[in-house]
């Protein structure tokens, strides 16, 4: 206990021991003392106000010292567990308390720059891996009802290793797998994976795209097929262009041209760990591998 305490507790006429309800009676006694003495003369009631501000002053500072006397005791009572480790504890808790959002900022940078590392490292990886394989020949998007089959790691693998191995020149082969539901209620949800649909196409088009029933309705008009040649649709077929497998799009002046082939129910895909409805595919204008995507559907439509 300081001097300053010492003296609060003299000047309310207590002992350094007293109790809280003690030192409670005793300030109310001194006030109503001190209201007795200063009543009468202006000289008394400032002599009264004077003695109050010292009272209370003094009451505050024992209240005070006696809130961090308990707080201290509960302190020790709390780390007392920690038995002969008690000391470390506290001293490691007010570090904490002292340097809390340093430590916080700190291991968030450490856990961001970790998380860095570990992506540049991921990028570095995976672009050995690429390096390491084939060139690619075709880059395929299915857009519609579609699903892959037997993808644990849903990473298109299977799909593409399948796609491979039934075309024959093919080496590489990349595929992605836009789902969009066949709903009709044209709601938000509809709306939404519409939206992505065509945010995915805009990012990274391919070179053939392949749709369900659904979509094609949606999207052979938006100019996204390029024209497929004549002459490839009469090897193709025998009525050319006129066969009920070829599907048209409509250009701004109205007027039809072959844009897609439907190859749902060619002998080519059923080894294919695809989920389908239909298979509506065509090439992409400005396709980068406009010729594969014509053989992989020359391939299709003649496969027995």
């Amino acid at each position: 206990m300081n001097e300053e305490v010492k003296a609060a507790y003299r000047l309310l006429e207590l002992p350094e021991d007293a109790s809280r309800e003690e030192i409670d009676r005793r300030f109310d006694l001194h006030l109503k003392r001190r209201r007795s003495v200063g009543a009468g003369s202006a000289e008394g009631v400032s002599e009264a106000e004077l003695a109050y501000e010292r009272t209370t002053a003094a009451y505050r500072l024992i209240l005070s010292a006696l809130q961090r006397e308990d707080i201290r005791r509960a302190e020790e009572e709390r780390l007392a567990k920690y038995g002969p480790l008690a000391g470390m504890a506290k001293r490691t808790e007010t570090f904490f308390r002292m340097n809390g959002t340093k430590v916080l900022v700190s291991l968030i940078v450490l856990a961001v720059l970790g998380f860095a590392v570990w992506g540049i490292a991921n990028r570095m990886e995976k672009k050995r891996y690429e390096a390491s394989l084939p060139p690619v020949d075709l880059h395929v998007m299915f857009i519609g009802e579609f699903a892959a089959d037997d993808d644990p790691k849903g990473n298109g693998q299977p799909l593409e290793d399948a796609m491979v191995k039934t075309l024959p020149g093919f080496r590489r082969i990349e595929t992605e797998i836009v789902y969009v539901p066949n709903a009709t209620g044209g709601g938000t949800a509809d709306l939404a994976y519409k939206q992505k649909a065509m945010a995915v196409l805009a990012a990274d088009a391919p070179d053939l795209l392949v749709l369900d029933r659904n979509c094609y309705d949606w999207l052979a008009n938006q100019d996204l097929y390029a024209e497929l040649p004549a002459a490839r649709l009469a090897e193709w077929f025998p009525d050319g262009a006129k066969d009920s497998r070829v599907l048209t799009a409509k250009d701004e002046d109205g007027s039809e041209r072959p844009s897609a082939v439907d190859f749902t129910d060619s002998a080519l895909v059923k080894n294919w760990p695809l989920q389908k409805m239909e298979l509506f595919g065509g090439v992409v204008n400005k396709s980068k591998h406009a010729e594969q995507a014509l053989s992989l559907l020359q391939a299709a439509v003649q496969a027995e």
